[in-house]
């Protein structure tokens, strides 16, 4: 920072650390923004963005949640058209931010494909000769050079199958077993 006084600086983090001000865990006495705050002399600009977050059955999310009821991300506002932030005069995290609620396309969250950029694989039901299933999708030549897999599905159904979400390219698709043991391993091009 002392190189490059006008640069940028993002710095993504989780459980509170992103807290400023008072964290609810009074032993920290200050989270790691509010330590950055001290240390540098900057007030950063923090988004907490775990709060307003949708839980694994929606009766358990926030009502926020449902009364935005939007399909992209949103950051309330008060009265006076200030960003809120939770309780009057918290000081905690700059502003909240609601994420809406996941939506699926094929058994796959539909935000891996919103941007047009990647593309549902299907996989034909005659390559499924037993289940469970666990299929990766590789970039060719990484699955014999340890490489990671673009994408993974389970398929424990074969009336329910979820797609590959891929960029375009060439891919050379994994099945394993139960046992992880490779059954079948083809390629494919995705347009």
């Amino acid at each position: 920072m002392d190189n490059h006084p006008p640069a940028k600086v993002l710095i993504h983090c989780g459980h509170d650390h992103v807290i400023k001000g008072t964290p609810s865990i009074a032993s920290w006495e200050k989270a790691m923004a509010g330590r950055l705050k001290e240390y540098t002399q900057i007030d950063p600009f923090t988004i907490e963005q775990t709060q307003f977050s949708e839980k694994g059955d929606r009766k358990y999310n926030h009502p926020f949640i449902a009364m935005v009821n939007k399909d992209f991300p949103v950051i309330l506002i008060d009265k006076d058209g200030k960003l809120f932030n939770g309780k009057k005069d918290s000081d905690q995290v700059d502003c909240k931010i609601i994420h809406p609620e996941t939506q699926y396309i094929n058994h796959r969250p539909a935000w891996l494909i919103t941007e047009g950029n990647r593309r549902a694989y299907h996989i034909e039901k005659s390559k499924i000769v037993q289940l469970p299933l666990l299929v990766l999708a590789y970039r060719q030549n990484e699955f014999d050079n340890d490489g990671v897999p673009a994408d993974v599905i389970e398929i424990t159904d074969d009336e329910n199958i979820p797609v590959l979400i891929l960029y375009k390219g060439d891919y050379e698709i994994i099945m394993k077993d139960r046992g992880y043991d490779v059954v079948d391993r083809y390629d494919v091009h995705i347009e």
